[in-house]
């Protein structure tokens, strides 16, 4: 890259940020509402769906890491707690709507 020319976030940014990440943040921006793994697992039809614990690490290590998610909520389904995060400073859209 020369002086003045500009960089090329399209080209750059999946050189350094993990394919699952960028899929995790692509579906809640989508959706606009928090989500579990096995939720964004489920959005994707077809034959290739993402690993359901890849998804899980990499939701958390938005969290803990990277802080750009943060839990949201949790519920039990089945004796198991299904964890839902979302964006660390942004509000739901069904929340923007009842406060709106």
């Amino acid at each position: 890259m020369k002086g003045g020319d500009a960089l090329d976030w399209g080209a750059f940014v999946p050189l350094i940020v993990h394919k699952t990440k960028l899929v995790i943040v692509e579906a809640m921006l989508w959706v606009d509402e928090p989500l579990a793994a096995v939720d964004i697992q489920a959005m994707h039809g077809g034959k290739k769906k993402p690993n359901l614990s890849a998804l899980s690490y990499h939701i958390k290590s938005l969290d803990t890491d990277l802080s750009i998610l943060r839990l949201y909520d949790e519920e039990q389904i089945r004796g198991a707690w299904k964890k839902n995060y979302y964006f660390r400073n942004r509000m739901p859209a069904s929340r923007r709507r009842r406060r709106g």
